[in-house]
């Protein structure tokens, strides 16, 4: 394993980029904060293209945000569980989870978001979303949770200024039944977006195709993972014959040297890693190459849903013009 500095990443990468938009002109570099994508990007990443302080974005990790233990049923090779908490006294473990009937949303809660929102009261906001995650559970755990944020973010938030919101749910796809994914509908769920990458399953993609009908956007979360490349090249036309709208491609980040110290033993000897700040724990994992080399697939084979490089390396449009080559 070699260390690189976050300049040198940087150039690594927007070389490559600009090697691939070159090759097509389907490629769009646009600086919002992931400035590399193909096609139309998903409403939830609007944010990301328009001016400071015109959207409001809630994300809440399911688990721990709600004074809950943080449980998955996976323990992927790339992921933080079940060594490492981001919230003190709060139980990781892997296995199967049923939220208690007596579960309510606290009013603090309720009164945080208010606060935050109102924090954008001379910023006429332009965009809602709303974005329900596990960093390090599995989402679908925590349906009632979900339901009644929903259910404030609709009726107490979304009528102050009479803008609708954009809600979004990540998962790795398993718990994608009938029952839940209609749960998900009735909650005004807009977008389901899958971590295929954590079974890269049949069962996972045939649930992907059943919400597909129900929920307006089924999208991919794909962490770079370079032991997976097979399956990675091997998922790109199922997802299109699923009709999945948005494909994200993520570097994968250890959230501290005793995780990264796991994940090397399934990595080649010579990947390069990176810190964005000297200072960080977080430490990302370079690609090589492998995001570049999945969207110009993509392009090669025209599938229709949309592609974002989402690497944490970030640029003004003013830094655009000193990088090209």
């Amino acid at each position: 394993m070699k260390y690189i500095s976050s300049s040198q990443a940087d150039f690594e990468k927007f070389t490559r980029q600009t090697e691939l938009a070159a090759y097509s002109n389907k490629i769009q570099f646009d600086c919002g904060n992931n400035c590399f994508h193909i096609g139309k990007v998903s409403h939830m990443l609007k944010a990301s293209f328009l001016k400071y302080g015109k959207a409001f974005m809630w994300k809440l990790e399911l688990g721990a945000d709600v004074d809950l233990p943080n449980v998955c049923n996976f323990k992927c090779d790339f992921c933080s569980i079940p060594l490492v908490s981001q919230t003190e006294k709060i139980e990781n473990y892997i296995g199967n989870y049923i939220t208690p009937d007596e579960w309510e949303m606290k009013p603090v809660w309720k009164e945080n978001i208010k606060k935050e929102y109102y924090s954008f009261e001379d910023q006429e906001l332009e965009h809602l979303v709303y974005i329900f995650t596990g960093q390090e559970s599995e989402s679908l755990f925590y349906m009632p949770c979900i339901e009644q944020y929903m259910e404030f973010l609709i009726n107490e938030v979304e009528t102050i200024d009479n803008i609708k919101g954009y809600g979004t749910i990540a998962t790795n796809g398993i718990y994608l039944n009938d029952e839940n994914i209609q749960r998900l509908k009735d909650a005004r769920i807009d977008e389901v977006c899958v971590n295929v990458n954590a079974s890269f399953s049949k069962e996972v993609y045939k649930n992907m195709e059943e919400t597909a009908k129900h929920i307006p956007v089924v999208s991919v979360n794909c962490p770079l993972w370079l032991p997976q490349r097979k399956e990675l090249f091997e998922m790109l036309p199922i997802l299109n014959d699923i009709g999945v709208k948005h494909l994200y491609l993520t570097t994968v980040e250890a959230l501290y040297p005793l995780q990264l110290e796991g994940m090397l033993k399934h990595l080649p000897k010579d990947i390069q890693c990176y810190k964005i700040k000297k200072s960080d724990q977080n430490i990302w994992i370079d690609d090589g190459g492998l995001c570049e080399e999945l969207m110009k697939e993509v392009i090669d084979k025209n599938y229709d849903y949309s592609v974002v490089d989402l690497n944490p390396l970030k640029r003004l449009p003013i830094e655009l013009e000193q990088w090209v080559i």
